[in-house]
């Protein structure tokens, strides 16, 4: 149907898709007709999960239409990659996708559109995990003349409709037979009606009833078993009516459900993880003033964001309970299903999520046994149900639920899950007009404090009503901003957050979380421009949130991680240590207070603070995890190693732990321990971290070409990090006739670290990093000088004097390169990097490196 372009819209500068007939057709009307319709039926529908189509027009003769270009892969690569590795895709991604293509053929259907060729080759699973229905070329337009000839058949055999196969009229209920069938080849990994050849196909489609779900996959759900027999019913009358019934079948088969069924294979992730933005999430890696050694690449857990806390209103719930809460109450707050609405129904409840788990948090103070998993955790590790939860967080509660959208009314259900038997215990459901919202998720709070037998104390409720606001529009603004505020690593959904946020705070100009909001977004919006212009506006908006309520503790540590990002850690310092007086217990500031004295130096204060989160949440693996990264970074590989085995003892699916234990083991010369753990984190999910290490133990094998594919995957994973290009460019340095490769991936490195000089010009390890690239992109006299701030910043520190002597070897100047060597070994730096890196092979071979080594005191840890 047609010939397909990437190209670039210069007038708005973005990436397009243009379709154009293929040459030998354009004198075929019938085709050129059909053509034009699908832009037309395209065109008429907006929606998340359709394509957008932007204009049709004609060149040279040539009809095409412009339409989104979506970086990802279809549907049918995820299932052809995952029948090459033998395995079957995880049920959540399977019913959340199937959910998604629901929505969509919603939208068309409601348009008149029916799409007529719902397959796994039209469905596009975008780098955020959004599935988007694609080719409206076979949609029938309502009231229009079909264009095909009577009887004849168009799509493709296995999904059609048997009315399809006989050349009748096709409706709504088509596109669900073909999305029913999509389902199961989904979930099972084979077709539901196979054949030699597409009329043995449409044979069986007459004919035959498909295989239960049980003959490949016993554990599957009664209740998904119904839901396919239904789409697949041969009889048109007795299949779904409407898209929107099947969408909200499945979606409550994943609310009751969850991943029960999804343990016995390993899921073929459907999502690749989104770009890296610092301030560090958790399991991201760290910034640069937090990185380590040269090449590895070592995840700490840090919790930022701001806390959402509004007005207390009368409850209006009506509750069921069912089961004993347990007295230690470690508490994961999961993603709504939101049924109907639209794109700012789905921010709204978003934001209503991150809002539910900041308020809970508030609870922390005087609930000893209580910790809340913070929203950017959950974001981060892709969890969604409570059986993930609990392996990867360790977390043995869950809240679940969902969000419906009906005219000018929204109904919340909210459950509490026992995640180890997978049990609901209690649930409530609230149903209020939209424009009394103000109190709607201070209503849900409280319940929700209810189910989980928390004293809603008043010290608790005075904290809850601080910074909030009673106007209606604001809140709605507000919860909608902190919804789209969530994907933040798209310019699209920041510059929204930030519109809204700005209609909050005019509709309230005493609304204090909508400025810390706004504050919020504006240093995500530098973080992703590097437009050092966002970062004052973050940092006004963080305290005019602080004049108007001095009592947001959520909001001082934001103030701090923007001052720690501009380098300027002793006013972090100070902006955790008043967080602390606020909330003592406050996990996030401890943190944060430990990572900014370790960037002074003080690192004794800084391990006594690291030991204090431990203190407060033993059982907590986050804590754990910190400690083991200021360990490994101050050269205690034994000390860090013991933390590490910690946070995997704790949480068995966690890739940070996974990542970060084989890390150390590399350190300390256990490749084959190393290559295991960062495989299994490979296992759990697809990570960046864990590809880059693997291909930093390739490096070291002297396998380039392997070890570059492996840095590839990082770097298409999303992670645009300039440590990783780095160390693609080694690769490439090695590998004969890619040198201009090399070259490519060092200025890409270069270009990126020098980014974020302007507004950290005092981060030594940013310094000795872009000292390196430039050294061997070639650029000597710049690496010099970039080397010798580095050093002057941070004269002591082992990755300084690692990249140092990298930089003076390869300005040809040994003996600088030697004493630089001396001084890491005499703090207790690991020379098994040094003796595997070939950049160091004729140093290596230096009489005087030999006398380093013999004089290297002993590391006991």
């Amino acid at each position: 149907m047609g010939v397909l372009f990437k190209a670039t819209d210069i007038r708005l500068n973005r990436p397009v898709v243009l379709k154009f007939l293929p040459t030998h057709l354009t004198t075929d009307a019938d085709v050129r007709q059909r053509f034009i319709q699908e832009a037309q039926a395209a065109a008429a529908l907006s929606h998340p999960h359709i394509v957008t189509v932007h204009e049709i027009d004609e060149w040279e003769g040539q009809t095409y239409i412009a339409m989104e270009y979506i970086e990802g892969r279809t549907l049918k690569d995820v299932i052809a990659e995952a029948a090459r590795e033998g395995i079957l895709l995880a049920f959540g991604d399977v019913i959340s996708t199937a959910v998604q293509v629901a929505e969509g053929l919603q939208a068309a259907h409601e348009a008149g559109i029916v799409h007529r060729d719902v397959k796994p080759a039209n469905v596009i699973i975008s780098k955020r995990g959004e599935a988007k229905l694609i080719d409206f070329g076979l949609a029938k337009l309502a009231g229009q003349v079909r264009l095909t000839q009577s009887g004849s058949t168009m799509g493709t055999a296995a999904y059609m409709a048997p009315e399809q196969v006989r050349g009748e009229a096709v409706d709504n209920r088509s596109d669900i037979w073909s999305l029913g069938a999509m389902l199961y080849e989904l979930y099972t990994g084979h077709l539901p009606f196979p054949g030699e050849n597409a009329q043995a196909v449409m044979h069986a489609i007459l004919e035959h009833n498909p295989s239960p779900l049980t003959r490949w996959r016993p554990e599957a759900p009664r209740a998904l078993q119904e839901i396919v027999d239904r789409c697949l019913d041969k009889k048109t009358n007795q299949r779904y009516s409407h898209a929107r019934e099947l969408a909200a079948d499945l979606r409550t088969l994943l609310t009751d459900i969850g991943e029960k069924t999804d343990r016995i294979v390993h899921s073929a992730s459907l999502t690749s993880p989104a770009p890296h933005a610092p301030p560090p999430e958790p399991g991201a890696p760290l910034s640069p003033k937090k990185k380590g050694a040269k090449k590895f690449i070592i995840a700490a857990a840090a919790a930022v964001v701001i806390a959402l806390l509004l007005f207390i209103g009368p409850s209006a719930w009506r509750r069921q309970a069912s089961g004993v809460v347990p007295k230690q109450k470690y508490l994961a707050v999961l993603p709504l299903a939101v049924i109907g609405g639209d794109r700012s129904t789905q921010a709204f409840g978003d934001g209503l999520v991150e809002t539910l788990t900041s308020m809970l948090t508030q609870f922390e103070q005087s609930e000893q046994a209580l910790w809340i998993v913070p929203a950017s955790e959950l974001r981060s590790s892709g969890i969604t149900s409570p059986s993930r939860a609990r392996k990867a967080l360790g977390v043995n509660l869950a809240i679940t639920g969902s969000l419906q959208h009906s005219g000018g009314s929204m109904r919340l259900t909210l459950n509490v899950v026992d995640t180890a038997a997978l049990r609901q215990l209690r649930s409530t459901v609230l149903t209020e007009r939209i424009t009394s919202s103000a109190g709607f998720q201070d209503r849900a709070v409280v319940e929700v404090a209810r189910m989980l037998d928390l004293t809603l104390a008043a010290d608790v409720r005075a904290r809850l009503t601080a910074g909030g606001t009673s106007q209606p529009a604001a809140n709605e603004f507000y919860l909608q901003g902190r919804g789209f505020l969530q994907r933040y690593e798209q310019q699209e959904n920041l510059d929204m957050a930030i519109s809204l946020f700005q209609r909050a705070v005019l509709e309230d100009p005493r609304f204090a979380l909508a400025f810390a909001g706004l504050g919020e977004a504006n240093w995500r919006k530098y973080e992703l421009t590097k437009n050092s212009d966002f970062v004052q506006e973050a940092e006004e908006n963080c305290r005019r949130a602080i004049e108007l309520d001095d009592q947001l503790v959520p909001v001082r540590i934001t103030l701090g991680i923007i001052e720690r990002g501009r380098g300027f850690a002793q006013q972090a310092i100070a902006s955790f240590r008043r967080a602390l007086e606020l909330d003592p217990v406050n996990s996030e500031a401890l943190l944060e207070l430990a990572i900014a004295f370790e960037e002074v130096g003080k690192l004794k204060e800084a391990e006594a603070t690291y030991r204090q989160a431990i203190a407060l949440k033993p059982t907590v693996w986050s804590a754990y995890n910190n400690l083991g990264v200021f360990y490994y970074l101050n050269g205690r590989l034994g000390e860090a190693e013991t933390m590490f085995r910690r946070v995997v003892t704790l949480t068995p699916d966690n890739i940070r732990g996974f990542n970060n234990l084989g890390v150390v083991f590399l350190l300390q010369g256990k490749v084959q321990q190393a290559r295991e753990a960062f495989e299994k984190s490979l296992v759990i999910r697809p990570n960046a971290d864990a590809y880059s290490n693997l291909g930093t133990i390739l490096y070291y094998q002297g396998r380039f070409r392997e070890a570059a594919a492996m840095y590839e995957n990082g770097i298409a994973l999303g992670r645009d990090d300039y440590q990783m290009w780095g160390n693609l460019g080694d690769a490439y340095r090695n590998l004969p006739g890619s040198g201009d490769k090399a070259r490519q991936a060092y200025q890409t490195a270069i270009e990126l670290a020098a980014k974020q000089l302007p507004i950290t010009p005092a981060d030594a390890h940013l310094h000795s990093s872009l000292a390196l690239y430039s050294a061997k992109g070639g650029q000597r006299e710049r690496s010099l000088n970039e080397i010798a701030q580095a050093l002057n910043l941070a004269g002591r520190d082992l990755t300084v004097l690692f990249n140092a002597a990298l930089v003076y070897e390869l300005g040809g100047m040994r003996q600088q390169a030697l004493d630089a060597l001396k001084n890491y070994a005499a703090l207790s730096g690991s020379l098994a990097a040094v003796d595997q890196d070939p950049f160091f092979l004729d140093l290596r071979r230096d009489p005087r490196y030999g006398r380093i080594i013999e004089k290297k005191p002993e590391n006991k840890n």
